[in-house]
């Protein structure tokens, strides 16, 4: 990504998510990611980073009465892309995250898309 967002400031419309290993990012050793709120011009450019699905359930069994709530998945390309830009940190480096930093960054992300 070459014309990545920078992160935003300190602010109320960011979160925070600390890594369980330092991350290398050039001469820096990165212990926790800050994002910032994505904008309608992210998800234009690098998708919608969630799957929503609400027909997992079989409405035979299914309790009418009882508000569903979605069954919701990772776009995995799509998240990537958004953790890299709304911490503006270099993809390459999002993509060296373990899988339980990577996990931890999408769910924090994930709640900008839910609220």
């Amino acid at each position: 990504m070459t014309d990545e967002a920078p992160a935003a400031p300190a602010g109320a419309d960011e979160i925070s998510a600390t890594l369980s290993k330092p991350l290398r990012v050039f001469d820096k050793e990165l212990t926790k990611l800050v994002f910032r709120e994505p904008t309608a011009e992210d998800i234009e450019r690098y998708g919608f980073p969630l799957i929503l699905d609400d027909s997992a359930d079989d409405p035979m069994t299914a309790d009418p009465t009882k508000p569903k709530a979605p069954d919701i998945r990772f776009d995995a390309k799509s998240m990537t892309a958004h953790i890299a830009v709304l911490s503006g940190t270099p993809i390459v480096n999002i993509r060296k995250l373990s899988a339980g930093d990577w996990l931890r960054c999408a769910y924090k992300v994930s709640v900008f898309f839910l609220r």
